[in-house]
């Protein structure tokens, strides 16, 4: 169900509070517009990160509204998931793979997944998709 108003909004978050391994979300509210880039910046610990594990979490354990394209996030949160993209400190990827391999490797967990769209989107960047990880730097990542 799409909330009103919310149609143009890519991302928005409305009051969201919540406590995850001991820090506190208090009261965050933004919103990103469809076609727009967003930066989230703050000092170490100010919650960027606890933000997006609120958002990644399968288990909703906040108050307040969160909505992906204009739709409640945890109405189908596996589908939510499939759209989002996060760059973590975490390396998840196996370093020892290629981007190719490593993507042909997690695509079976995204239902839409075009490896035609990945080999130009890694182009487009000037990546190439046969680099192994490992030799990657942390941007390229």
């Amino acid at each position: 169900m799409r909330k009103k108003g919310c149609e143009k909004m890519l991302l928005s978050c409305n009051h969201v509070t919540g406590t995850k391994k001991g820090f506190n979300l208090n009261d965050v509210t933004f919103s990103l517009e469809a076609g727009f880039i967003m930066v989230l910046a703050g000092e170490n610990g100010a919650g960027k990160t606890t933000l997006f594990k609120t958002i990644l979490d399968k288990k909703k354990q906040y108050t307040g509204e969160i909505y992906l394209d204009g739709k409640e996030i945890f109405i189908d949160h596996e589908k939510t998931l499939s759209q989002i993209g996060f760059v973590s400190e975490e390396n998840i990827f196996l370093k020892q793979y290629s981007a190719l391999e490593n993507a042909n490797l997690l695509s079976v967990f995204y239902e839409n997944w075009d490896g035609m769209e990945f080999l130009n989107s890694m182009k487009k960047i000037g990546l190439s998709a046969h680099k192994i990880v490992g030799k990657m730097s942390r941007g390229e990542v």
